[in-house]
């Protein structure tokens, strides 16, 4: 038999002598070939037989009135302790969690990645394979129960990195706390939770730390303030002074407007609306939930009334509050300005009545600030008596007295000194104080205006009367910071209860 080259040959010269083909034609393809050399079409892959059955379930005659959450609840099932090996790296178009809508290969490449993520080993994969394995959780498939489907669910978000998919995983995870009645301190990693409890803090204002509270404002302003100039320069005065605006602003709302109005003016009302369990994925009921209320935290409350669920809560942004933000920004425009920073900030948008408030809120804080820097002068009264003998040695040491002459009669001794009648007031009544007249008579000038004691310097009589009443009052009465004696505000009632008009 002659060689197949050799004939191949022959009959290609026997065809372009007889004018087969055109002579402007060229290929570098040969006329005929080989059978090995023309490509063959791929072999149709081997169906497992659990692929069958499972594709079969939906037409099954006792299947055929089934809603699809239960036949996607049996095909669930059946699948339940399949694994593969077998790496699908073709495009998937599919956005429904189901089994049917799957080929086999894309099937076979499911069943290999859901192997390796019950493992803990979450690979890379379509979303459609997410779906699948989240509605296989939610309907407690391939787990003990809804505590380890929640352990799945979470980890599945945590080996995430697309911030959109983990925020669906997370809407998936709450609904799954809920509906199972799991502890609600399970989702307190959930960003939405974590602004509830950023909102508990800004309405119940005054039981909250300055820390905290001005984490809260951060956290749901649209207006970041820790990206603020003035906040990394003066990162203390800067928050002292937002949680003071904020509690003042808080309290003149509930005053005039009622109770957690601000709040309700930047961050709306409370509503119920109904909600959608599980959005995306297919969850089958398989009995029908007992009336019951479910609360989450003092800003989230589900409830549950005849099979259909509600939520009751802020329907709000709890990331991005323009008004929270636009207030917020307000603020540091007036405090900036009050507290002396280098640099100001326009565009305040504040209400006259709110800037008031600001205004008049940094203001105490201003005075409270140097009262307390004022109160930090400390005098130890028990070393007062020590200095007086040092003084009264000092003075006899200085003193030098003329020595009698021989045989002169020693001078008497002086009768002691009566001692000091009770200081009375001008007005005749016995005041309570340890002082002198002229320093009764200055306190008098100081509280009611009248005449001041002539020939005695303020700051004396001043340093004078502190130091007598540091022991009644535990402090300084009289503030000279200023230059000029003033009575600390705090103790100017009681001592007009002392020295009368």
């Amino acid at each position: 038999m002659a060689d197949i080259s050799e004939l191949l040959k022959k009959i290609g010269e026997n065809l372009r002598k007889n004018g087969a083909f055109d002579d402007t034609v060229y290929t570098d393809v040969p006329i005929l070939r080989r059978g090995s050399e023309i490509p063959q079409p791929k072999p149709r892959e081997h169906t497992p037989d659990k692929f069958t059955e499972l594709r079969e379930l939906p037409y099954r005659s006792d299947m055929r009135f089934e809603p699809v959450e239960s036949i996607f609840l049996r095909q669930a099932k059946l699948m339940e302790n399949y694994e593969d090996e077998y790496e699908y790296d073709g495009k998937l178009l599919v956005f429904e969690p189901s089994y049917s809508e799957l080929s086999g290969e894309q099937l076979r490449g499911y069943f290999t990645w859901r192997k390796y993520a019950r493992k803990g080993e979450i690979r890379p994969a379509h979303m459609t394979f997410i779906r699948l394995y989240a509605s296989e959780l939610i309907n407690n498939i391939g787990v003990s129960g809804p505590a380890e489907a929640h352990e799945q669910l979470v980890r599945l978000r945590d080996n995430w990195e697309r911030p959109s998919t983990q925020e669906t995983i997370n809407s998936w995870i709450r609904d799954h706390v809920v509906y199972y009645g799991l502890p609600p301190e399970l989702l307190d990693s959930d960003p939405e939770i974590q602004g509830d409890k950023a909102m508990e803090t800004l309405m119940n204002c005054s039981q909250s730390s300055d820390s905290d509270l001005f984490t809260a404002l951060a956290a749901l302003s649209s207006y970041k303030l820790a990206s603020s100039s003035f906040y990394r320069e003066r990162p203390e005065d800067f928050t002292e002074a937002i949680c003071a605006v904020w509690r003042a602003l808080d309290a003149h709302y509930r005053e005039h407007e009622g109770e957690t109005m601000l709040f309700t003016r930047l961050l709306g009302r409370r509503v119920k609306c109904g909600c959608y369990m599980f959005g995306a994925l297919i969850f089958c009921e398989q009995k029908r939930q007992p009336d019951r209320e479910y609360i989450v935290n003092s800003i989230r409350r589900y409830e549950c009334s005849f099979g259909r669920w509600y939520l009751d809560t802020y329907h709000t942004s709890r990331g991005s509050n323009k008004m929270l933000g636009d207030l917020l920004r307000s603020a540091e425009c007036i405090i900036r300005e009050k507290l002396g920073a280098k640099y100001k900030l326009t565009g305040s948008t504040a209400t006259k009545t709110e800037t008031a408030v600001i205004v008049k809120t940094l203001e105490k804080l201003a005075e409270a600030k140097k009262r307390a820097q004022a109160e930090m002068i400390e005098i130890d009264v028990t070393k007062l008596g020590d200095i007086r003998k040092a003084a009264d040695i000092t003075r006899d040491k200085l003193i030098v007295e003329d020595e009698p002459e021989p045989g002169a009669d020693t001078p008497a001794p002086e009768p002691a000194p009566e001692p000091e009648p009770e200081q009375k007031t001008e007005s005749g009544q016995v005041s309570d104080l340890p002082l002198t007249a002229e320093e009764i008579s200055y306190l008098r000038h100081l509280l009611y205006g009248s005449e001041a004691p002539a020939g005695i310097m303020p700051s004396l009589l001043a340093d004078a009367i502190n130091e007598k009443l540091f022991d009644i009052f535990d402090d300084t009465v009289l503030d000279m910071n200023g230059g000029d004696p003033l009575i600390i505000e705090d103790y100017a009632e009681e001592l007009k209860g002392t020295i009368p008009e």
